[in-house]
């Protein structure tokens, strides 16, 4: 949702527009076999409401179950379907910015942050499927360290997967089989330096 300029993703364009086209709510319930898909929307929070089309318009009639009943289209305006047995998921790192009215159509639940010891899991897992999907991944030994764990588990989720792959770059480089302790950076920034010119 963060990047969606309006609610036409959702609920179709105009078809006055050339190219007018449905959204993606009608796409699902016109040519899949099931009337109560799931339609995630990730980071609803970073929607820019201040667009001359709010990108949040739609969700207000699609979000309560009668108006629902009713979904028009807009690029196919001739006739309604029932959008009421679609299942809704929204993420959000924080509902501050989130309508109130919307809100009030939905039931929120508050995601704890993983302990340690889940993500040393996570970490695990992780180094599993990037062995299994990767054609090098047969050149690495198939358990991480206990002590490499040790150090991941104090990394912020979020920049697990980049720090294993840098570690695991690091191995490689080196022609080991395993990953050391010290392959792990301690901090992990996935920006990247500017790049300019100097006078």
């Amino acid at each position: 949702m963060a990047s969606t300029q309006s609610s036409s993703p959702l609920a179709g364009s105009e078809s006055f527009w050339s190219n007018s086209e449905p959204g993606v709510v009608f796409e699902l319930l016109a040519y899949q076999p099931l009337a109560n898909p799931v339609i995630v929307l990730d980071e609803l929070d970073k929607t820019d409401q201040q667009r001359q089309y709010d990108p949040l318009a739609a969700l207000y009639t699609l979000l309560e179950p009668r108006s629902a009943r009713d979904f028009i289209d807009l690029s196919i305006r001739d006739f309604a379907i029932d959008a009421s047995h679609v299942n809704w998921i929204a993420t959000a790192n924080s509902i501050e910015s989130i309508p109130a009215p919307l809100l009030s159509r939905m039931t929120v639940l508050h995601v704890q942050a993983p302990t340690p010891e889940q993500v040393a899991h996570i970490a695990r897992q992780m180094y599993g499927r990037m062995r299994a999907e990767s054609p090098w991944g047969a050149g690495f030994t198939p358990r991480l360290d206990d002590r490499v764990v040790d150090k991941l588990k104090n990394l912020p989720p979020r920049t697990l997967g980049l720090a294993l792959k840098r570690a695991l770059g690091r191995a490689a480089r080196e022609e080991r089989e395993h990953i050391r302790v010290g392959d792990v950076p301690d901090q992990v920034s996935s920006t990247r330096k500017p790049m300019g010119f100097l006078a």
